[in-house]
């Protein structure tokens, strides 16, 4: 076992009640790459595999090399925009493959999904595109051309087999790529897979959209009275889509952020936001219809069959403001009651159903984050939500659950934020941005909360978390290895420690892992007596505590061990009458 470095010394001579923290035993000092040169890059999602190797999707401009180690594995964006880049790492930061998308003269390309198939053989990716770009550098190879009227964004939906990769740092090969839009405006914003491979991407359209395999009909969407609304689109393996797309929308702005996919019982869930009234069943079978409360958007919750959409329920996560659900995490650990976690950020005050009411003051911005549980009519929610807020502005883009109902949350904030863990819990956090930073929130089944900084001197973002796919209990101390990407200016910190990355111009991506969950910390309250000591502490989470004992501070031995859970207990010291009157003790956590 190995205790904490800087352990609370406790003199049993002290007269009066005093209180001390126990400084937390650091985690591992997370690892960086900086992927970048000096044009504008960025990462916008990351997945890992169950080997723990990190995937990578975002945009770059410029010569970039992509490899952190010592090699070089260069790649110049083609046109006068951003060209696509998916990089595969090791575990040890090494890069395994990579593959990139140019876009032609001054194409836009933005990157938004990225997902495995169920075995992990297949990844599929999904972005948007305004001008002409190429998926495969095969010169017979179609290349993707938007349509979309009025300078809109057409949609992508990219499928790239890496079975073939022959030598580090080589290239994965194309299976096929598809534009999504016609002469509408689709932009994906997340991809999910069904349990034999088939993708399912969500978004937001506008106009008559049109999804289509070659010179098959196509699955066409029409959106309300001009504005976005969301969609729901299903395609098979070889990239055909499935006659049952639906839209979710109204006259207002709506979209659909982020999906997850529940394997038991074949549902998929959304989230998004929606402005005005909406009817959530396409179908009109069963006119589950919601009005938006105040005169911003609703953020809300629906459940879809997966083999046919057919509606299933749906709540909205009402707000005087405005709200947007932006990330959804289904914990499947194989219980017959869905449970899941939804994130987004909002202004005002938030509440839906059974969730207690939440409310930001004035002119701030927050994050919300909470368990959820499916039921036939709608939603049910477990405790307080998890809720920062900041006088600056606040957005969440990132979640995810382990199996030890532990969560983490990304996103990013500018100003004194104050990270919480519910309205009846004490724990605070207070983390100050420089300009605009990104964050990773944390919190445990009891309540414990720990905030983590992902930025520097200029404005950066934290776009995604994600932790390795094996299924596995995290370990109690260090909690489950995260990996994070966003894009940084200037130079970014790492939580914990370790190298601080500086730009090489422009905007650089970004790529940092480390065990950043909360680290074991005891609360004590010291009341002396004549003849005993008594020690009131708050343990976090559920470990083990030695006290130790030295007339001198230079001996010290053991005196008792004991197990305590979260919560408040007390412990009664007998006093030591030593030369010059004096015992110290001192209170350690027993770690593994």
């Amino acid at each position: 076992m190995r205790t904490a470095p800087h352990p609370t010394f406790l003199a049993a001579t002290l007269a009066v009640a005093a209180s001390a923290l126990l400084p937390p035993t650091p985690a591992p000092a997370a690892t960086s790459a900086r992927l970048g040169a000096a044009g504008d890059d960025r990462a916008s999602d990351v997945i890992v595999d169950i080997d723990g190797n990190p995937f990578v999707l975002g945009t770059f401009t410029g010569s970039v090399d992509f490899d952190p180690g010592p090699g070089l594995a260069v790649r110049t964006s083609v046109g006068a925009g951003a060209d696509l880049f998916l990089a595969a790492f090791s575990p040890t930061g090494s890069l395994l493959w990579l593959f990139t998308m140019p876009g032609e003269g001054d194409a836009e390309i933005q990157t938004t999904g990225l997902c495995f198939s169920s075995n992990g053989s297949e990844i599929y990716l999904t972005g948007a595109l305004r001008g002409t770009a190429r998926p495969s550098s095969d010169p017979g190879a179609a290349p993707l051309t938007s349509a979309a009227a009025a300078g809109g964004f057409s949609g992508f939906l990219i499928k790239v087999d890496p079975s073939g990769v022959a030598a580090p740092g080589g290239a994965p090969g194309l299976d096929w790529a598809r534009l999504l839009g016609g002469t509408g405006e689709v932009i994906p914003r997340d991809v999910r897979c069904k349990v034999f491979g088939e993708p399912i991407v969500v978004g937001q359209f506008r106009g008559a959209a049109a999804f289509h395999q070659g010179a098959e009909s196509p699955v066409t969407l029409n959106s309300t009275a001009g504005s976005h609304d969301g969609f729901i689109v299903k395609f098979t393996r070889f990239g055909g889509p499935y006659p049952d797309a639906i839209a979710v929308g109204g006259p207002g702005e709506d979209s659909i952020e982020s999906l997850a996919y529940q394997g038991q019982g074949d549902q998929i869930h959304v989230v998004g936001a929606f402005d005005g009234t909406v009817d959530f069943d396409p179908s009109r079978a069963a006119e589950r219809t919601f009005t938006a409360a105040g005169s911003g958007s609703d953020a809300f919750v629906a459940t879809y069959t997966g083999a046919d959409l057919a509606f299933r329920r749906a709540a909205p996560i009402t707000c005087t403001g405005a709200a947007v659900a932006r990330a959804i995490h289904y914990n499947n650990i194989g219980s017959a009651t869905p449970e899941f976690w939804v994130g987004g950020d909002f202004e005002g005050t938030l509440q839906s159903g059974a969730m207690p009411a939440v409310t930001i003051p004035g002119g701030h911005a927050g994050c919300f984050v909470s368990r959820t549980t499916a039921t036939p009519d709608g939603l049910g929610y477990h405790g307080d939500p998890l809720v920062m807020h900041t006088p600056g502005e606040a957005t969440l883009t990132s979640l995810y659950a382990d199996r030890s109902f532990s969560i983490a949350a990304g996103g990013s904030w500018s100003g004194a934020g104050q990270f919480g863990a519910g309205a009846g819990s004490p724990d605070r956090e207070r983390l100050l941005a420089e300009g605009r930073d990104g964050f990773v929130w944390m919190a445990d089944p009891d309540g414990h909360i720990a905030a983590r900084r992902i930025g520097g001197a200029g404005d950066d973002e934290l776009a995604c978390l994600a932790a390795p796919a094996r299924n596995t209990v995290p370990n109690p101390t260090t909690g489950t290895e995260t990996f994070a990407v966003g894009t940084f200016h200037s130079e970014l910190a790492m939580p914990g420690g370790g190298d601080v990355l500086s730009s090489l111009g422009g905007s650089d991506a970004f790529l940092v892992s480390g065990y950043l969950w909360p680290i074991p910390e005891l609360r004590i309250e010291l009341t002396a007596a004549r003849d005993a000591v008594t020690l009131s502490y708050r343990a976090f989470r559920n470990h083990d505590y030695r006290l130790l004992e030295s007339p001198d501070l230079a001996v010290w031995s053991p005196k008792a061990e004991w197990t305590r859970a979260a919560g408040t207990a007390t412990l009664t010291v007998p006093f030591a009458t030593v030369p010059g009157g004096r015992m110290c003790y001192r209170i350690e956590p027993l770690l593994p």
